[in-house]
């Protein structure tokens, strides 16, 4: 039984979690958001 998870992955859940949370909250608005945010990553 291992307990001891990385950071990341525990960053990385909390971070797909409020990404859920945001969009189900503005899903208008997020969508126009992201298309410019994807060409700058």
């Amino acid at each position: 039984m291992r307990e001891m998870v990385s950071a990341k992955d525990i960053v990385s859940s909390i971070i797909s979690a409020a990404n859920r949370k945001i969009q189900r909250r503005r899903k208008g608005q997020e969508e126009q958001e992201t298309e410019e945010h994807d060409d700058e990553k």
